[in-house]
């Protein structure tokens, strides 16, 4: 069995490997809870570079992006037996 840190540096691992063209800035752990299997399902937030273009007022995607730095979250989840990630999916928040 693999402890929680065992399995958010498995985690931090992962993401960097899957986006190694794009690294994360400020990479930490938001949020740790367990699945009814027992997994570890680890949140990570960090910055990353969106383009935006602002109109009128509004924020849209559009051909003139301009780059906007803004947080965003991840959780993955890792067998606690194996240490392996079993998945990841974006995290939405509320603001």
């Amino acid at each position: 069995m693999i402890t929680l840190q065992e399995a958010v540096k498995a985690a931090k691992f992962y993401l960097s490997e899957i986006d190694a063209d794009e690294p994360y800035r400020d990479l930490r752990v938001e949020e740790v809870e367990t699945t009814q299997s027992g997994d570890w399902e680890i949140t990570l937030g960090f910055y990353r570079k969106r383009d935006i273009t602002v109109f009128g007022g509004s924020i849209v995607t559009g051909p003139n992006p301009i780059a906007k730095e803004n947080r965003a979250y991840k959780t993955v989840q890792i067998d606690t037996e194996t240490g392996q990630v079993k998945k990841i999916k974006i995290r939405e928040v509320s603001i």
